[in-house]
């Protein structure tokens, strides 16, 4: 069962990965849609309560809790004013590669601050996962042409994924501790609103946004992402966490091929490939 649960998840993941690259491409002011969406998706994270338990363990909300979630919160909300930035100036074809950093960031924090050990093969995924950034990123600064890499949207994507992986950090520290619901819906809800108000955006401007964007679109975006969560956590629930993670990682993989052929993200594909692979291996050694 855990498999059926593994393989939905990975097909919702390489789904979200294309619609919003689409969606972003669109956009007005990317960093508006972004505030937008996670309100969209905190609004679908309540029928999660229909799902999962609302128990909360005693003594969770200790000042040291309420202080990392304080943190998590607060990266997060970070994490989603690059986000669709970098979806906006990025192939989705490259950014998926990019966006690979992120486990490499969870697993070290996981090493510097809960005391994991440091192996050989979270060594040598570090060095792949480097290697294919290299890989797919340089190939694009070579080529001088008129669909050359974005310079400012790999920047943008390196640090989006930098923020990505401490969220990930963050997740795996209070997540335990909270109900699956609750701490979906604060995490988007509060990313959302920071977004759209640190530093205030003009209410014209949100408006502006909200009328040249899909709604429909943007609708379905936050649905496939809140049901992939849920069915990724229960692969977890049921099956091995290595064989999970082997099996969903494979949609950064899906996410390049159908990048280059839905998207016709035609550039450099070798390298894409190459660098897909690479990080699929990547993770299978950390698993």
């Amino acid at each position: 069962m855990w498999l059926i649960f593994a393989i939905a998840a990975t097909v919702l993941f390489s789904a979200y990965d294309i619609l919003s690259r689409v969606l972003a491409s669109r956009t007005v002011n990317p960093v508006v849609y972004s505030g937008i969406y996670c309100l969209f998706v905190s609004v679908f994270s309540i029928f999660l309560c229909f799902f999962e338990p609302l128990d909360i363990e005693n003594g969770t909300f200790s000042l040291e809790f309420i202080f990392l979630c304080i943190i998590g919160l607060a990266v997060w909300a970070a994490f989603t004013r690059v986000e669709y930035v970098a979806r906006k100036l990025n192939e989705v074809s490259r950014l998926m590669v990019i966006f690979r950093i992120a486990p490499v960031i969870t697993f070290f924090f996981a090493v510097i601050f809960l005391g994991e050990s440091l192996t050989w093969q979270k060594g040598m995924a570090l060095f792949l996962t480097l290697i294919a950034n290299v890989v797919v990123v340089f190939s694009g600064l070579k080529r001088k042409s008129t669909t050359g890499i974005n310079r400012k949207g790999v920047l943008i994507g390196i640090i989006a994924s930098i923020f990505l992986g401490l969220g990930w950090s963050f997740d795996k520290v209070l997540s335990s501790h909270l109900p699956l619901p609750l701490y979906t819906f604060s995490v988007f809800f509060f990313s959302g609103i920071v977004t759209l108000l640190v530093p205030p955006v003009g209410k014209k401007v949100i408006i502006r946004e909200f009328n040249e964007m899909s709604i429909i679109g943007t609708a379905v975006l936050a649905l496939i992402n809140v049901v992939g969560f849920f069915l990724y956590l229960r692969a977890f629930a049921l099956g091995d966490v290595s064989s999970v993670i082997i099996v969903t990682s494979s949609a950064t993989v899906i996410a390049i091929l159908l990048g280059i052929v839905l998207l016709k993200e035609r550039d450099d594909i070798p390298y894409k490939i190459l660098g897909g692979v690479m990080v699929l291996i990547a993770t299978v050694i950390l698993s």
